[in-house]
């Protein structure tokens, strides 16, 4: 993970409460943790790598100098920016807070 949205921290702690959830049972239980660990890779791989490319196009857009462009955009563009972002934020907020798969230590 980067540091764009400062996400990281929240992805190894939902990895440990998963693994915690996943791998107590076979190791208390003195089994093999090979599948247990096998359905943790699978479950929060993929998080991961959702993750990982809007990072990444966070850090090209802020590279590209695309955002000195913002202020000498047409006005209706700008508008249309913002309004998409209004429209967006609260999903984005989620997704950034809570990641795309949070874990329970209810589950």
């Amino acid at each position: 993970m980067s540091p764009v949205f400062g996400v990281g921290v929240n992805y190894a702690v939902q990895d440990a409460v998963a693994a915690g959830r996943l791998l107590a049972p076979p190791l208390l239980g003195s089994q093999s943790t090979t599948p247990a660990c096998r359905l943790l890779q699978r479950r929060r791989q993929w998080p991961v790598r959702l993750m990982q490319p809007l990072q990444q196009s966070v850090h090209t857009f802020l590279s590209s100098g695309n955002l000195a462009a913002l202020d000498t955009m047409e006005p209706w563009r700008a508008r249309a920016i913002t309004l998409g972002s209004k429209l967006i934020r609260p999903v984005a907020a989620r997704v950034v807070g809570r990641g795309f798969l949070p874990e329970s230590l209810n589950k």
